[in-house]
């Protein structure tokens, strides 16, 4: 089996900046994490918007005619989406940021056997509102706000240990790290928005305790206090391909909830 992990004990910055999304594209060699966040919330996020752009048909009673509310929701939801990657950012740096240190041994389906140290990875975060459509021009698909997030983290990091560079362990990144930063980035978005507006979120079919509990066929709770969907034309999902050229993409939603309906949150 692969040799015990050994935790970090040096105070550094959790990550450092992979490239710049400005000036650079992304490595070849990095992995794209794409966090999405509700539909409703998305919806939420667009009416308000609509209501500041002075659409008086934007939303329910409880934006109609009114501005100021409409600049609070929004203000709210981006806050909350802020605490969201943090968290998740926060998750995938303390507990994935692994290094295969030294020689390691591969072994078909299963996790090398070697030195797994603690490491600095190379993180760059490029955040979107709207999907973005397939390269070179990447005009927005603009049915609907998609706030989203690419987490791209680089191939190598820095070991703690000797100050060098070595290959990030991915494959616990995929699976067990991403399900915990899954997990905290769904937790600080909904307790943001509860907090800030007072919205309710839906009860999964089996209860709360489905969301955690496999087959998994959501990946997010949506708003339903207030109604933001009431009378909302059907959005399809989309996809961002925003990166999709350079190097692998992982969906979060859809690597960790197979089961889902593609078409819901």
């Amino acid at each position: 089996m692969p040799m015990a992990r050994v935790r970090r004990t040096a105070a550094r910055a959790p990550y450092r900046p992979l490239f710049d999304p400005a000036v650079e594209q992304p490595p070849r060699s990095a992995v794209d994490f794409c966090w999405e966040t509700p539909v409703s919330v998305c919806v939420y996020y667009d009416q308000a918007l609509r209501v500041l752009g002075g659409d008086r048909t934007a939303g329910q009673g409880y934006l109609l005619g009114h501005p100021e509310v409409a600049q609070e929701v929004i203000e709210a939801i981006l806050a909350a989406r802020e605490a969201a990657v943090a968290a998740a950012l926060d998750t995938l740096c303390r507990e994935g940021g692994y290094l295969k240190v030294g020689p390691h041994h591969p072994r078909p389906g299963r996790a090398s056997i070697g030195k797994y140290l603690p490491g600095q990875l190379c993180i760059t975060r490029v955040p979107h509102k709207y999907m973005l459509g397939r390269h070179p021009d990447h005009e927005p698909i603009a049915d609907l706000a998609r706030l989203h997030d690419h987490i791209f983290i680089g191939a190598d990091g820095i070991a703690d240990e000797d100050g060098q560079w070595w290959p990030v362990d991915h494959d616990s990144l995929r699976k067990p790290v991403m399900q915990m930063a899954a997990v905290a980035h769904r937790a600080a978005l909904e307790d943001g928005l509860t907090a800030q507006l007072g919205v309710r979120w839906s009860i999964p079919p089996g209860g709360r305790e489905a969301m955690y509990r496999p087959p998994i066929r959501q990946a997010f709770r949506d708003i339903i206090v207030p109604d933001v969907e009431d009378e909302e034309p059907w959005h399809p999902r989309p996809y961002c391909s925003w990166g999709l050229w350079r190097c692998a993409g992982w969906n979060v939603a859809d690597e960790l909830y197979p089961n889902r309906d593609p078409d819901t949150s």
